[in-house]
């Protein structure tokens, strides 16, 4: 499945909240850590499912990571292409699509296969 990433100044309940005008959710859970915050669930019609998260700070956004969206795709007909064409538009940030893959700690590799670019 695709992993996603962007940067972006929205706090992740702005993002949520824009994600939803797209692919309406009531089923998610919204929890916090020491050092990440996220947002998982489903779509309503269950076509995908997703965690949306970053690192903080104090609560406070650490603007300079990442914030990643993994998506698990459970409908065919939805193509990754699409969703990030789709989150570039409600975002309106260069969005990365591609995999992630845990190192160590708070360290990931990025290996991006596509970008979706505002400009």
């Amino acid at each position: 499945m695709p992993d996603y990433w962007c940067y972006t100044k929205l706090d992740l309940r702005a993002v949520f909240s824009k994600f939803c005008s797209v692919w309406p959710s009531t089923d998610f859970i919204d929890d916090a850590e020491n050092e990440w915050e996220w947002i998982e669930g489903k779509t309503n019609d269950g076509s995908f499912g997703f965690n949306i998260s970053r690192r903080h700070d104090l609560g406070e956004p650490m603007l300079s990571e990442p914030l990643i969206l993994k998506i698990s795709i459970y409908n065919l007909n939805i193509h990754a292409e699409e969703i990030g064409a789709s989150l570039l538009h409600l975002l309106s940030v260069d969005m990365y699509m591609g995999e992630i893959k845990y190192i160590d700690g708070n360290e990931y590799l990025y290996n991006e296969i596509s970008k979706f670019t505002t400009a």
